[in-house]
């Protein structure tokens, strides 16, 4: 069980977050959790940027994923400035840390990862890239309330598919930190940016966030299928907030970059 601590002004000062995220986080006593150990990968270059992945996983594959696909998605669209970002389901950093070497951003990236293993290597990773000053990594799930849940763990090689429990718990599965939605997408700047995928609990963002998108110009990600909702569900909510959505690839699990 991970605890939830409050080090991040002691350890990282106040300007490691935009101000208004960092005015939810303190309210909410969430962080980043500063006493998990280093991760061990091995070292590996992709587009000019260093990354600690871990043999014999997915995550090389996924980094070189948010490159091609959302990255290249964001390009299609001329969109190369924005606000604040968040990245919800930050993994090991692939998306902030090379939109924050090739994309124009005038606030802070707060990267929101949850499973402990993915956070050490997201913490690295933006410390490699010399980037501490622009990335905030927060070891907490974004979800509709504030306090903890179940994080069910991928039990393969792919270390991008854990998300929040639903059901029962299983053998392997812990405690994490969540972080309510609504306060956080609140704070950011105008013309922000919100990267999501965190394997079908994107429906339960959006539902708790439908009216209060408006600081959010785009929003790329993937979207999941899970026992209680649809990618449908999701471009619904989008549509219905004012975005045109575009999606691509497998119908099932769609890339998808919503827009204004």
């Amino acid at each position: 069980m991970l605890t939830t601590t409050w080090r991040l002004l002691q350890q990282y000062g106040p300007l490691r977050f935009s101000r208004g995220v960092l005015s939810v986080l303190r309210g909410e006593r969430h962080t980043l959790i500063d006493d998990i150990p280093r991760g061990n990968g091995a070292s590996v270059m992709s587009h000019g940027a260093k990354f600690s992945v871990r043999p014999g996983t997915a995550d090389q594959a996924i980094v070189d994923e948010t490159r091609c696909v959302y990255l290249d998605l964001l390009r299609a669209h001329g969109l190369t400035e924005f606000g604040d970002v968040l990245d919800v389901g930050a993994h090991i950093g692939g998306f902030s840390i090379q939109l924050a070497q090739h994309f124009t951003i005038k606030g802070r990236i707060n990267a929101f990862e949850p499973e402990q293993h993915n956070f050490q290597l997201l913490r690295e990773n933006i410390e490699l890239n010399g980037l501490s000053d622009k990335i905030t990594p927060v070891c907490a799930a974004v979800s509709d309330r504030a306090g903890s849940s179940s994080l069910a763990v991928c039990k393969t090689g792919n270390t991008g598919g854990n998300h929040l429990a639903s059901g029962l718990r299983m053998k392997g599965d812990y405690d994490v930190a969540t972080v309510d939605a609504l306060p956080i997408f609140s704070a950011c700047q105008p013309h922000s940016l919100l990267k999501i995928d965190i394997e079908g609990i994107e429906f339960v963002v959006f539902r708790r966030v439908q009216r209060h998108l408006d600081k959010f110009d785009v929003i790329v990600g993937e979207l999941h299928s899970l026992g209680f909702c649809k990618p449908k569900d999701s471009v619904k909510i989008l549509r219905n907030a004012g975005f045109k959505v575009e999606l691509r690839g497998d119908p099932r699990i769609p890339a998808f970059i919503p827009w204004r």
